[in-house]
């Protein structure tokens, strides 16, 4: 495998690892948007509890507070991993461009390098040049 094949494989890899966490921040975004529905139920029902309060009020203490910061942290939250995954977003769509431009490369070399390699190899002894052949005396 030539450096160049090497190089290209590389790319691709890290492509893949790229499109990978993008993927897995997503999953992230996606279950800290379902906890942050639940959480609004939550505060909800809290709400509604307080309003009217059952006949036997054993312990009035409200946990609305604790889960209204909660819903704060987690859109917080959310919101970093919306910045982050539109950041990787934009890395993916770098590294496959830049994938596309080795892959380009890579299919403009092969079949110039073998076309070249024959031509200046036939007809002109082992060194493949006219000038080397006449300085070597073959």
């Amino acid at each position: 495998m030539s450096v160049h094949e090497n190089l290209l494989r590389l790319h691709r890899w890290r492509l893949d690892e790229r499109r990978r966490y993008t993927a897995e921040l997503e999953a992230l975004s996606e279950r800290l948007r379902a906890d942050l529905g639940l959480l609004t139920a939550a505060i909800a029902l809290e709400a509604a509890a307080l309003e009217h309060p059952p006949e036997s009020q054993g312990d009035n203490r409200s946990v609305a507070p604790k889960l209204r910061e909660r819903h704060k942290k987690l859109e917080h939250s959310v919101a970093e991993l919306e910045s982050q995954i539109i950041a990787t977003r934009a890395e993916v769509a770098a590294a496959e461009h830049e994938i596309a431009a080795y892959e380009l490369a890579a299919a403009h070399r092969k079949p110039i390098g073998r076309a070249v390699s024959l031509r200046l190899t036939h007809g002109h002894g082992a060194t493949g040049s006219p000038i080397f052949a006449r300085r070597l005396g073959s």
